[in-house]
C-alpha cells in the first residue's frame, strides 16, 4: 500500500500525463484532418484538371478533319468517336455507333472490307504497334467511302487503348480506279480482246466515275431489230434477267427510244415516265429512280448499241457526267466496230481459204465421171453456205448453147441421150457476159 502522502501526487502525475497524451492526440488528429482536407482538395483539383484535359482532348479531336476512333487495347470496344466519325456513319453517340456499326456485320460491305477484316486489322495493330492500309467503309445505303487508315497504340482516359485515324481519299481513289480501268479498256481495244470483257470494263469505268450509278450496255441486233442486254456484273445480271431485250422503237423504255431517235434520252423519274411504263416492278426491285440512255453510233451513223446509266435518286446528268458518258460511248463504238472488222476479216480469210480448197477439189476431179465428181464438190458448197440448190453450166461454143454439167437436184450425164433438152441458147445470157468468153455458169 502506498502512503497516503504519495497517492495524491501520483494521481496528479497520472492525470497530467493523460492530459498530455490527449492533447498530443488531439493535435495529431487535427493535423491529420488538415492533411486529409488538403489531399481531398488536391484530388478534386487533379480530377478537375483531368476532366478538363480530357474534354480539351475530345474537343481537339473533334476539330480534326480526320476520322478518329479510339478502342480498348484488348477488345474492339469503342471508347471515343469524333464528330467526323459520327457524321460519316450517321450516328449521334459512341454507344450508337458501337451498336449499329462495330457490332453489326451486316452494316459492313461484303467486299473488299468486312467487319471481320477490321477486327483482324485491329489485332495486327495490337501485335505490331502500328498498322496502316486503305479501307472502304459503308457510309449508308448504296454509299461508300475510301479512307487512308492508320492504327497506333495509345492511352485514353488512363487506360491502354488504340487510336484509329482515317483520311478521306475517296475522290483520289476513284480517280485512280477510273484511270486504271480507262487504260485497261483502251489496251483491251488495241489488243483485240473479246468484246464482252471490254463492255464490262467500260461499265465499271462509268460506275467508278459517277458514284451512285449502275451501267447497262445493250447491243443492237439488226436482224431482230432489238437491243440485247449485256453484262456479267451484279446489277447487269439482275437487269438482264428481268429485261433480256428491248425493241428498237420509241417508247420501249429509254433504251428503245434512244435506239430509234439516235439521240440521248433522259428519264429523270423513270417510274413516272411513259417510256418505262410496265417496268415499275423492275425499277422498284433494282432500286433505281432515273435512267439516262445514250446511243452508240458507228462511223457511218448506223446503230451499234445503247449505254444506259441508272441512278438511285431522281436527277439529270450534269456536264461532268456527260463528259464521262461521251468517252464511254466513243470507246464502246470503237470496240464494237473493231470486233465487227475482225469478224469480217476472219470470215473473208475463211472464205478465201475455202475457195482455194474448192478450186483444188475441182482441179482434182477425174475426167471420167467428171459430172458426178463435180456434184460432190458443189454438194459441200451447198451445205457450207446453206443453199437451197446449186447447178454448174458449161458454155458450148460450137453449138452456141449453155448445157448443164452438174446439179444438186438431179443427175446429169453429158453423153446420155435426152440431155439436149436441158441446154439453153447462149443468147439468153449474152447480156450477162459483155466482152467475156465464160466457160461455166454457176446458178
Amino acid at each position: 500500500m502506498l502512503p497516503e502522502g504519495l497517492v495524491l501526487p501520483l494521481l496528479g502525475l497520472t492525470l497530467a500525463i493523460a492530459a498530455l497524451v490527449l492533447l498530443v492526440h488531439l493535435r495529431f488528429r487535427k493535423r491529420e484532418a488538415e492533411r486529409y482536407q488538403s489531399l481531398a482538395s488536391r484530388l478534386q483539383e487533379f480530377r478537375r484538371q483531368y476532366n478538363s484535359s480530357l474534354e480539351d482532348s475530345r474537343a481537339l479531336l473533334n476539330k480534326l478533319p480526320d476520322v478518329i476512333l479510339i478502342f480498348e487495347r484488348q477488345w474492339p470496344k469503342l471508347l471515343f468517336a469524333n464528330r467526323q466519325a459520327l457524321e460519316l456513319f450517321g450516328c449521334s453517340s459512341e454507344q450508337e455507333l458501337m451498336d449499329r456499326v462495330f457490332s453489326q456485320p451486316d452494316a459492313w460491305l461484303p467486299a473488299p472490307n468486312s467487319l471481320l477484316d477490321f477486327e483482324d486489322f485491329l489485332s495486327r495493330a495490337r501485335d505490331l504497334g502500328v498498322e496502316r492500309r486503305e479501307w472502304l467503309f459503308s457510309a449508308g445505303p448504296d454509299q461508300s467511302v475510301w479512307m487512308d487508315c492508320e492504327i497506333t497504340l495509345t492511352v485514353f482516359a488512363g487506360e491502354p487503348a488504340m487510336i484509329f485515324s482515317g483520311v478521306n481519299i475517296h475522290h483520289r481513289k476513284l480517280q485512280s480506279i477510273a484511270d486504271n480501268l480507262r487504260q485497261r479498256a483502251l489496251f483491251s481495244v488495241n489488243d483485240g480482246s473479246p468484246l464482252k470483257g471490254i463492255l464490262e470494263r467500260v461499265s465499271k469505268l462509268l460506275e467508278a466515275q459517277i458514284p451512285g450509278t449502275h451501267c447497262v450496255i445493250s447491243l443492237y441486233d439488226e436482224q431482230k431489230d432489238s437491243l440485247i442486254t449485256q453484262g456479267i456484273g451484279e446489277f447487269s445480271s439482275a437487269f438482264r434477267s428481268e429485261v433480256p431485250s428491248v425493241s428498237a422503237r420509241y417508247g420501249a423504255t429509254s433504251i428503245g427510244s434512244a435506239a430509234q431517235t439516235r439521240q440521248s434520252v433522259v428519264c429523270e423519274s423513270a417510274a413516272n415516265d411513259l417510256q418505262w411504263q410496265g417496268y415499275s416492278d423492275v425499277l422498284r426491285s433494282l432500286k433505281v429512280a432515273s435512267a439516262w440512255s445514250e446511243p452508240v453510233l458507228g462511223e457511218s451513223g448506223d446503230l451499234k448499241a445503247v449505254i444506259t446509266l441508272f441512278s438511285g435518286v431522281p436527277k439529270r446528268p450534269d456536264n461532268d457526267i456527260i463528259g464521262h458518258f461521251s468517252f464511254a460511248v466513243s470507246l464502246v463504238g470503237l470496240a464494237i466496230e473493231r470486233e465487227q472488222w475482225r469478224c469480217e476479216l476472219e470470215a473473208s480469210s475463211e472464205n478465201e481459204r475455202y475457195v482455194r480448197e474448192v478450186s483444188v477439189s475441182i482441179v482434182n476431179v477425174p475426167s471420167e465421171g467428171f459430172s458426178a465428181g463435180l456434184t460432190n464438190v458443189i454438194q459441200g458448197i451447198k451445205a457450207k453456205y446453206e443453199l437451197g440448190s446449186m447447178e454448174v453450166w458449161r458454155v458450148d461454143s460450137e453449138r452456141d448453147r449453155i448445157v448443164p454439167v452438174s446439179s444438186t437436184d438431179f443427175d446429169i450425164d453429158e453423153h446420155a441421150e435426152g440431155q439436149e433438152q436441158l441446154s439453153i441458147a447462149r443468147e439468153r445470157f449474152s447480156e450477162s457476159f459483155p466482152g467475156q468468153e465464160p466457160k461455166y455458169v454457176v446458178q
